[in-house]
């Protein structure tokens, strides 16, 4: 159902292909620049963009810029079952048939990723995460993390405040105002420009009494 809807709505073509665990590596070969920007964020580093062993659902049928990390050259069947346990699962890179278990598909200026661990196993979860720091904002987004300009009017009251009981020498009372003012801020961060070096600002001046 999940292919099919890919298809359907996003003209993907992976299909569903085994289910097993082996060594998989990243197609650096195939897929050079997307592998290092969504995994490395362009420093190809070793603790992600490197083999690793899990259990996973693949994919076949993915085109060569779509693959992330697949089967390696060496590749075999990692199981307690005696028969099945070294078993080659290798293929060459441009074999329809590839085995991909992390596979990534442009959709306008947005992404679908496919992860197919099955036991969420520490590196995938690492290589989860670094995808999506790499699709995210590096700053906020204003309309999330804007105040409106009452309250930010409020904010920038308590630091004036703030700042002339420090340099009165009060500074129990400078805390209190650097306290309330980030309180005014909530879980927003403020947006980015003046609200954010606000906030800063009063960070800054917090960390100093």
């Amino acid at each position: 159902l999940l292919v099919h809807t890919l298809h359907k709505l996003f003209d993907v073509q992976w299909k569903i292909s085994e289910y097993y665990r082996t060594t998989w590596g990243p197609c650096i070969k195939d897929n050079e620049r997307n592998v290092n920007l969504s995994f490395g964020n362009g420093n190809f580093p070793r603790r992600l963009i490197k083999e690793y062993s899990a259990k996973a659902a693949t994919m076949n049928r993915v085109p060569p810029h779509e693959r992330c990390f697949g089967v390696t050259e060496h590749s075999t069947m990692q199981s307690l079952v005696p028969d099945m346990t070294g078993k080659g699962v290798s293929s060459k890179s441009d074999d329809d048939d590839y085995d991909v278990v992390i596979a990534m598909h442009t959709c306008g200026k947005g992404c679908i990723a496919y992860f197919g661990d099955v036991n969420a196993e520490d590196q995938m979860l690492w290589l989860v995460s670094s995808f999506v720091e790499s699709r995210y904002p590096k700053l906020p987004v204003d309309c999330f993390s804007s105040n409106d300009d009452k309250t930010f009017s409020e904010i920038m009251q308590l630091k004036r405040d703030d700042n002339t009981l420090f340099k009165e020498g009060k500074l129990d009372e400078a805390i209190t105002k650097c306290q309330l003012a980030l309180e005014k801020f909530g879980p927003k961060l403020g947006s980015n420009g003046e609200q954010k070096d606000g906030r800063i600002a009063i960070l800054s001046n917090l960390s100093l009494v």
